[in-house]
């Protein structure tokens, strides 16, 4: 991704035995970090287990407040235009788009459920929505509210953070979803 003060990048992990031809199953993981902090190395451990069980693993970066100076609203826009590019590239990639799994932690988790709601949040570009829904996610204490009225880091969205809140924008159809998150996170509200 361009247009950064440092580009945006992919750290794509592939299989024992991966060939440009294959059609393999993908994982791709956002860090969490508030939406403040965070670097893609907290999800290399993720992007390297996948390929150990031979899919693609793929260590998301993305723009943080401390690194880039931007808010939330830029995180949520390079998770959508990550799984995009993604999807767009699945042929040089040796992936099936239909079998991309997104998963994250914590305001990775935010990240990833964006990838799964079809509506582009205000001030995001549509050509860079993903083409199709994830295959599923995988969620761990992830931020699921930013709303103002009953939701947490509202104030990390701008000027309309409701709607960047992806709970209260969930199509009616979601992919399946596999959610962790412990009852005494002192971070993320259970």
């Amino acid at each position: 991704r361009t247009g950064a003060s440092a580009p945006m990048r992919l750290f794509v992990f592939k299989p024992a035995g991966w060939t440009a031809q294959d059609k393999r199953p993908a994982l791709i993981h956002f860090f969490g970090g508030g939406f403040t902090h965070g670097v893609p190395t907290q999800a290399v451990g993720w992007a390297k287990h996948a390929a150990q069980l031979g899919l693609i693993g793929i260590a998301a970066d993305y723009r943080v407040k401390d690194r880039f100076l931007t808010d939330a609203t830029a995180c949520v826009a390079d998770a959508r235009a990550a799984v995009r590019w993604l999807q767009e590239h699945a042929a040089e990639l040796g992936l099936d788009p239909a079998k991309l799994v997104v998963s994250g932690s914590s305001a990775g988790g935010h990240l990833a459920l964006w990838t799964a709601i079809t509506a582009t949040p205000p001030g995001g570009d549509p050509a860079e929505a993903p083409l199709q829904k994830p295959a599923a996610l995988i969620l761990m204490s992830p931020a699921c509210d930013s709303s103002v009225a009953t939701g947490q880091r509202a104030e990390r969205f701008g000027p309309n953070p409701d709607a960047y809140s992806p709970q209260q924008h969930l199509d009616a159809k979601m992919p399946p979803t596999l959610l962790f998150h412990g009852d005494t996170d002192t971070i993320v509200p259970f």
